[in-house]
């Protein structure tokens, strides 16, 4: 289940004919919005890998405070869910000037997944079809938030933190 980004290679490799699907994402406080954006990834394809962001980016992207769940028990839960079959740590830190999606980008070298998915949530598309210039046969799908049930727009990390804060 855990893997490293040195065995994405080999993940490939085993599942050369099957389509693969690679998501990423913080998942601090994993909650049944992800399980249904897991669950919308893997009707994509076959096999579902998830990169989870260091407790160093999320840090650099979310403030001292954050995350909230260490590392190793996000890994723990993303790779628990059913959709996900293989799971593992985006260490890579985005250097000073470097977008930060910058450490995606030998992730994507090394996997070649025919889909990279993500939520509609202000990512920067153009950086993204830039970082598949090496990987040209992997295809952008975008799930938009309005195609999710309206309870699940009042999920999500920083939302439930505040509702615990109050």
């Amino acid at each position: 289940m855990g893997s490293e980004i040195r065995d994405l290679h080999a993940v490939r490799a085993a599942h050369r004919h099957q389509r693969i699907v690679f998501a990423s994402g913080g998942f601090d406080l994993t909650h049944a919005g992800h399980l249904l954006f897991f669950e919308r990834c893997k009707l994509l394809g076959e096999i579902l890998v998830v990169g989870v962001a260091s407790d160093a980016t999320r840090r650099k992207e979310r403030g001292p405070s954050r995350p909230i769940i260490p590392e190793q028990f996000r890994l723990k839960m993303v790779g628990g869910l059913k959709p996900v079959n293989y799971v593992f740590l985006i260490n890579q830190l985005a250097q000073d000037g470097e977008h930060p999606l910058a450490p995606l980008e030998p992730i994507l070298k090394e996997l070649e997944p025919d889909i990279w998915a993500m939520n509609d949530d202000g990512a920067d598309l153009t950086y993204r079809q830039k970082l598949l210039e090496n990987t040209p046969k992997t295809q952008i799908v975008v799930f938009p938030k309005k195609d999710y049930p309206e309870e699940y727009h009042l999920l999500s990390a920083t939302t439930i933190i505040s509702r615990i804060m109050k």
